[in-house]
């Protein structure tokens, strides 16, 4: 038997990189109801244009070395930015410890289809 002390979640949340050419009016609509990112906190969040580079930016600063690792939010951010360019980079964070948000259940399924890139990360 395993015995664990301290915090521990099967949590996930999942990111999202979409061009803001390629979203409907609809799910831009519900993207923008959405609290917008900051900090590491895991809750649906949403960081559009330059907000998001501005959140990479800030991401990157708060983990220091550890964003240098493969995977790391920040980056990942920052580099979809320039391939979209900055006015087009869309970034939807969905977390699974989000019940109280009412597009929180359908967000996954209707960004995948949108999406130029995806990160999930526990």
């Amino acid at each position: 038997m395993k015995i664990r002390n301290g915090f521990v979640s099967n949590s996930s949340s999942s990111s999202f990189i979409l061009d803001k050419r390629n979203i409907s009016e609809e799910m831009l609509e519900i993207i923008n109801g959405l609290q917008e990112a900051k900090g590491c906190g895991r809750y649906t969040a949403k960081a559009i244009g330059k907000k998001a580079v501005q959140y990479a930016n800030d991401w990157i600063v708060e983990f220091g070395k550890y964003s240098d690792e493969p995977g790391s939010l920040g980056p990942w951010i920052l580099e979809w930015a320039n391939k979209l360019g900055e006015e087009n980079v869309v970034f939807v964070r969905k977390s699974d410890e989000d019940f109280d948000n009412e597009y929180s259940h359908y967000l996954v399924r209707d960004l995948r289809g949108f999406a130029e890139s995806e990160m999930e990360y526990h």
